[in-house]
């Protein structure tokens, strides 16, 4: 059964990296995109002064389809840079230099996969909630085209 294994993250990407790797015989050679994607999220806490703390995530994604490389290629983007994605979790595991076996998460973003960037830096975050309101009001930097995607799949929907 699909979407059993299935991400979907928006947050800030650090600066992107291109891997390569040598094709063998008749393969051509290989690219992926390599970055972290930081998410925030704003909760209460009693551990706080102010009710209120941040928790920040680091996500490693890899981006292995070539058309999405070749995207993301031609959309630049930078530090900073608000990413929405979806993709899927693999978990590896290797033993480090001091023999320790570890394991680690990587969100892999293949074919059949989105994508989108928006060129709109995520404002901080505080753990201070804006006045007057009980919950941390929602993000504003969700990109345009998920809007329109939102729109387009409303507009498909049977009517109530």
């Amino acid at each position: 059964m699909d979407g059993h294994n299935h991400v979907t993250l928006i947050g800030a990407i650090t600066q992107p990296r291109m891997i390569e790797f040598e094709g063998e015989q008749d393969q051509p050679n290989s690219q992926i995109i390599q970055f972290y994607l930081v998410t925030r999220r704003r909760y209460r806490s009693s551990r706080s002064a102010s009710g209120w703390s941040v928790q920040e995530t680091w996500h490693n994604v890899a981006i292995h389809a070539v058309y999405l490389v070749q995207r993301f290629l031609r959309l630049n983007p930078e530090k900073g840079d608000i990413v929405w994605l979806t993709g899927h979790l693999e978990i590896s595991f290797f033993t480090g230099e001091d023999g320790v076996s570890r394991r680690t998460v990587v969100v892999c973003v293949y074919l059949g996969d989105a994508l989108f960037v928006t060129k709109e830096k995520r404002v901080a975050v505080s753990a201070e909630p804006d006045a007057g309101h009980a919950e941390p009001a929602p993000p504003a930097f969700v990109p345009t085209a998920l809007r329109e995607v939102d729109a387009s799949l409303a507009a498909l929907a049977p009517p109530p």
